[in-house]
């Protein structure tokens, strides 16, 4: 059961809600705009992120598809950003403990296969208790299954690859261009 809005990204909402088995409170995933397409691909996040077994990557509890949309519930996390941590001046050190368990989700993802293509502080999540998530996995793409056909990400923090259109050059390398600039 959904209760209220939480977050809104370019391509989807975040509500929270109440799973009720077990008796929980949970993230819900919408897609903005209910297109098919935008539809699609908040299924194609949710089976990759699902697959994706990592304490820094959020778990997907359940995929829902009522009234042929898709809502995907999962952990609810309670903190704050790292975009926001920066912005209150946050330091190298504390700064390099974040990072680090974002490293490992990401050179865990490489292992399955699977590019990020999204990494930037506002994507990174610190729970309350120092737990650390790397989130937004809509621009993911699995390298087991071909070329990515377009260029996805945010301008600011794109690999030089990512920026010429150089497609045939997204790769693992990618990802640690974005950490970089993150």
């Amino acid at each position: 059961m959904i209760q209220e809005r939480i977050a809104e990204g370019g391509m989807g909402v975040i509500y929270e809600g109440r799973q009720t088995l077990p008796d929980r409170i949970v993230a819900i995933k919408k897609s903005k705009k209910k297109t098919p397409s935008n539809q699609q691909q908040l299924l194609q996040e949710a089976m990759i992120v699902g697959s994706l077994e990592h304490p820094n990557i959020i778990p997907i509890h359940q995929i829902i598809i009522e009234e042929e949309e898709p809502a995907v519930v999962m952990k609810r996390i309670r903190g704050e950003s790292f975009k926001d941590k920066i912005k209150a001046g946050c330091s190298i050190q504390e700064s390099l403990q974040i990072l680090i368990p974002v490293c490992n989700a990401v050179e865990y993802s490489h292992s399955q296969q699977i590019i990020h293509r999204d990494i930037k502080p506002s994507n990174i999540m610190i729970g309350h208790f120092g737990e650390v998530y790397l989130l937004d996995w809509g621009l993911a793409f699995n390298l087991s299954n071909g070329i990515e056909t377009e260029i996805v990400g945010s301008p600011s923090f794109m690999a030089p690859e990512m920026l010429e259109r150089d497609i045939a050059n997204i790769s693992e390398l990618t990802d640690v261009y974005l950490l970089g600039s993150t």
